[in-house]
């Protein structure tokens, strides 16, 4: 009997933030984090990955056909994040599956 899976691995963006806080909670969260930190303050990998996520959402409410500004915006984040996390962090993965437009 054959047990391997056919299904893609990676839930769809309705499954990954079906539990996420809302976009303005998490815009907050970055602003409140962020003024609370000197100038160049190193944060730390929850941040980074919450801020990418954050712009993963952003990017998915454009069309996705058409790929705008906020689409690049957050494909150039991931890959500012992946230096932090590692290359093939789902939500780098995540991010770049939504535009055809490489990453810088």
């Amino acid at each position: 009997m054959n047990t391997h899976l056919t299904r893609d691995p990676f839930p769809t963006p309705e499954q990954a933030y079906a539990n996420a806080p809302s976009i303005l909670d998490e815009i907050g969260w970055t602003a409140r984090t962020l003024a609370a930190r000197q100038c160049f303050t190193k944060l730390d990998r929850v941040f980074y990955l919450r801020k990418a996520a954050l712009l993963d959402r952003i990017a998915l409410l454009d069309e996705p056909d058409t790929p705008g500004e906020v689409t690049e915006t957050a494909v150039a984040a991931a890959s500012t994040c992946s230096t932090w996390i590692g290359p093939t962090s789902s939500v780098t993965r995540a991010t770049t599956s939504v535009s055809s437009t490489p990453a810088p």
